[in-house]
This record gives C-alpha cells, sequence and structure tokens, in this order.
C-alpha cells in the first residue's frame, strides 16, 4: 500500500518553489507547422520565466518518458504522486508547481487532491497555445502558478488549478474549451479566487481535507458511461463487465434508460457500487422524479449518488476510493444517497418505508 503522511513541515524565510515538468502544450512546440510535439523540458520553462521577488525556483522533471495525456495510466499517477510527495517534505520547499497537458489535467489533479497529503500547495497549470504560436501562454501561467506556490496564503488549500490568472479547486476544475485561453472553469461557481500584479487573492479560507492511501498496484477498473436517448440494455451490461464500480453520468438530476435498471441491480446486488452523477454542465445530482431509471428508482436500487461532482472527478474519488479498500458501507458515507429525502416522499405519499 502506498500510504502518504502529511507533510506539514514550516517553512523557512527564504521559499523554494519546485517546478515539476510533465510535459504538455506548455513544453510543446511545432516542427512542422500546426503539429505540435514536446520539446522542452522544465528547466527549459525556469530558463524563460522572469525572476519572483522572494522565491528561489528550480526545476525538475518527473519522468523522461511522461505519457500524452490521453495515454496515462494508474501506476504512472501513484509513481507522480509519490514523487510530489517526497519533495513537499523538504523543508526549504513551499510549494510545487505542475506543468502538465491540459486533456487530463482536471483528473490528475482530483487525484492528487485525494492522495498526497500536505499542508504545502500543488499548484497545477499548462499552456492552451504552443511556444510556436503567437499569444504563447505558457509563461504566464507558470509565472502566476509559481507565485501561488510560494505565498504563505496557499497553504492548506491542498491542489489548485491555475490558468488564466484564476484559481481552481481540483474537485471542480473543468476544461470547458478545447482550446481557448480561458479553458478552465468551475461550473458550479467554485473559484478559489484569482491572480493579479499584487499576487494571489483567494476569494475562500483554507479547507481541511482527507486522504486516501491508495495501492498502486491496484488499479480499480471503473467505466463511466454516458446516458443518452435512444439507448438499448445491452450497452451497460457489455461495458460494465468485470468492473469493480461504475459511474454514470445520467441524465438531470441523475437518471438512466429504465432500460439499464435491471444490470444496476443485478451490479449492486453483487457488491459493485453504482455511482450516479450528471451529464449536465452544471448542478448536483438529487431527488425529484419517480418512474423506472428516476432518481428514486435509483436510490431504492441502493445507488450511489456524487453530489456536485463533475463525472470524471467523481470517477476518480470512485476508483481511490476502491483502491484504498474502502468498504461499500464506507462508500455510503464518502457518496451519501439522500435516504432521508426517500423516506420523506414515501410518508407523504402515504408508502412503507
Amino acid at each position: 500500500m502506498m500510504t502518504i503522511p502529511v507533510s506539514t513541515g514550516s517553512i523557512p524565510s527564504r521559499r523554494t518553489v519546485v517546478i515539476v515538468g510533465t510535459g504538455g502544450t506548455i513544453a510543446s512546440r511545432e516542427r512542422v507547422p500546426g503539429m505540435a510535439e514536446v520539446a522542452s523540458g522544465a528547466a527549459d520553462l525556469l530558463a524563460e520565466l522572469s525572476p519572483v521577488p522572494g522565491l528561489d525556483v528550480r526545476a525538475t522533471d518527473f519522468a523522461a518518458h511522461y505519457p500524452l495525456g490521453w495515454d496515462l495510466q494508474w501506476g504512472l499517477l501513484c509513481e507522480l504522486a509519490a514523487f510530489l510527495q517526497e519533495e513537499l517534505k523538504k523543508p526549504e520547499v513551499a510549494g510545487v508547481v505542475v506543468t502538465h497537458g491540459t486533456d487530463v489535467l482536471e483528473e490528475v489533479a482530483c487525484f492528487l487532491s485525494l492522495v498526497v497529503a500536505s499542508e504545502k500547495p500543488i499548484v497545477m497549470t499548462g499552456a492552451m497555445r504552443n511556444q510556436s504560436l503567437p499569444g504563447f501562454d505558457g509563461m504566464r501561467n507558470l509565472h502566476d502558478a509559481v507565485i501561488v506556490a510560494g505565498d504563505e496564503e496557499a497553504r492548506g488549500r491542498g491542489v489548485m488549478v491555475c490558468m488564466n490568472g484564476t484559481l481552481l479547486p481540483a474537485a471542480d476544475a473543468t476544461k470547458m474549451h478545447t482550446s481557448a485561453v480561458d479553458a478552465f472553469g468551475s461550473p458550479n461557481g467554485k473559484s478559489l479566487g484569482h491572480v493579479g500584479a499584487e499576487g494571489p487573492r483567494f476569494n475562500t479560507p483554507p479547507c481541511p481535507t482527507s486522504h486516501l492511501a491508495v495501492d498502486a498496484r491496484r488499479a480499480p477498473n471503473v467505466p463511466l458511461l454516458w446516458t443518452y436517448s435512444c439507448a438499448n440494455g445491452a450497452t451497460l451490461a457489455k461495458l460494465a463487465q468485470d468492473c469493480d464500480g461504475v459511474v454514470i453520468a445520467g441524465t438531470g438530476l441523475g437518471h438512466v434508460p429504465s432500460a439499464w435498471m435491471a444490470d444496476i441491480e443485478a451490479l449492486i446486488t453483487n457488491g459493485v457500487p453504482v455511482l450516479m452523477a450528471s451529464r449536465c454542465g452544471s448542478g448536483a445530482t438529487g431527488l425529484g422524479y419517480a418512474g423506472a431509471g428516476g432518481d428514486f428508482h435509483l436510490a431504492d436500487t441502493g445507488a450511489l449518488f456524487a453530489g456536485d461532482k463533475r463525472p470524471l472527478q467523481a470517477r476518480m474519488e470512485l476508483m481511490c476510493a476502491l483502491s484504498a479498500g474502502m468498504t461499500l458501507d464506507a462508500l455510503r458515507a464518502l457518496f451519501p444517497t439522500p435516504r432521508r429525502l426517500v423516506q420523506a416522499a414515501r410518508d407523504l405519499a402515504g408508502q412503507p418505508g
């Protein structure tokens, strides 16, 4: 098991921020026009970074062959978490900046927020335009992220995403546009603050978080299924074979085609957690509709509800919980089904519990 202790070491007066490079658009340029590829390491980015008063900044690359975002796997995520934890243990280090590709940045940020335990900040950043394009945004984002990571007020805020001058929590940061420089946002309005000429301005106080001791050798199989109209009953059965858990991005408050309910009931009966998120752009799962495949039906069946967690973050949290060996009862506490509302609705309808 990879158990990561909390790092609470004091920060000396001269603070150090470590830039950890993993590739991505921020480290890419076009050798062939219109076709970007990784060409720079963390040291190259640091060489272009404007000095930050009061901070020592050093750079290191996490892995020589970090994959493209769409190929990232569980084992390497666990290695990255352990690598960052070792950096944060060093007394001179105030915080860490991770430069990363934006395709899966929100998932990596969520994973790190659940696994790395430290009062010191991890700030993730990247770029939407590569180094060869006019308006390359990487150095501004990197400069902002370094300032945040070295700021005393950033302690206790966990993992943050810093893009286009905006600070977002790992739990809600979302890539909302394929290519715009302001691609990242918080669908549920959970912005932590902004970075300006005077440094970071935080909107909220630090918030304590709990962490999970995941097993790097155990990568849970948790498919993410999207609901849609005209679905048939075979879809879920095929995709959910031999899985450890399932996350479903349901319509509205968290609904599924009625044809899926038999397979959902079978999964839950066999001890496989089924976690309902919403495919909507913002808002939370909840209870409001009767009928086959409706939210009350799912709650009665024993499905879990992700609340306002986005489907990708909900899946990552369920994966981490399963890897850490959480029981189904513990998962019910982590993703509480609104049973009280179910019973209240039954009481109003004069139905037995």
